[in-house]
């Protein structure tokens, strides 16, 4: 577990915040996610019929690109993820117009394994991201989900602006983003994402993220960040996703 997972809330001495209900970022950061449930037993025919459908789909000229993850860890270990991002709003009627075509050959196809879909949009947030831009190739990711107490929102986001400005200012070396949930689940739902290029990358820095808020605002101001974050959070969910590049080459 990282060092900024266990300060954003999954040790709750040590709490920070988050974000708002409404969306702050740019149109470009939307995403479409699919959670699909496959038993362990036909896993190898799905991930069989799954290539054969994203080849079709490039070969169909599909104008959003895929990538595919599945869990590792957790109660949903096993489930595959399927995403596109980097989406402006405009994209979706695209998407809705290849969905056309695209139906019966995945109803024929991967949908005959998946015994259970969901889906929905997300937003990444803009003024509190730390990710690589370039040459940047993450094998496994963190995913903290928190549900937010009603009203808590803003209070969250707040204090997550503080505490990236203290990362970038003293170079934390941790990259991180945090997703809303637009539709098609909680609305009071904010996940934080820590992306890792190996297992031994997770090593925790030396530095804790407490200490960086104290070196930027002080210690009283640290706490009160710190207590911001802890009073907003509800409940944690975690677990651990492995990327599965080879499904959609």
């Amino acid at each position: 577990m990282s060092n900024l997972s266990r300060a954003l809330g999954l040790t709750m001495a040590v709490s920070l915040t988050l974000i708002s209900f409404l969306s702050i970022a740019e149109e470009s950061s939307l995403a479409r996610v699919y959670t699909l449930q496959v038993s362990y037993d036909q896993q190898p025919d799905f991930e069989k019929a799954f290539k054969d459908h994203i080849a079709w789909r490039k070969k169909a000229e599909d104008p959003w690109q895929w990538m595919a993850y599945q869990v590792i860890d957790g109660e949903g270990i096993g489930n595959y993820i399927v995403r596109s991002g980097n989406h402006k709003w405009a994209d979706f009627s695209a998407s809705d117009e290849f969905g056309k075509k695209s139906a019966k050959q995945w109803r024929e196809g991967p949908a005959k394994y998946v015994a259970r879909v969901s889906s929905h949009t997300t937003t990444t947030w803009q003024d509190t991201i730390n990710w690589p831009e370039e040459n940047f190739d993450p094998q496994f990711f963190q995913i903290n989900e928190y549900r937010v107490k009603i009203g808590k929102m803003e209070q969250l986001h707040q204090a997550a602006r503080e505490m990236h400005k203290a990362i970038m200012e003293h170079k934390w070396p941790v990259n991180y983003a945090f997703v809303q949930i637009d539709s098609g689940g909680p609305a009071n739902q904010v996940t934080l994402v820590l992306p890792y290029l190996s297992w031994s990358a997770m090593e925790q820095p030396e530095v804790k993220l407490q200490e960086v808020l104290v070196k930027t605002y002080g210690e009283e101001k640290a706490a009160d960040i710190l207590g911001r974050w802890s009073d907003a959070v509800l409940e944690i969910n975690t677990f651990m996703l492995r990327k599965r590049g080879d499904l959609v080459e």
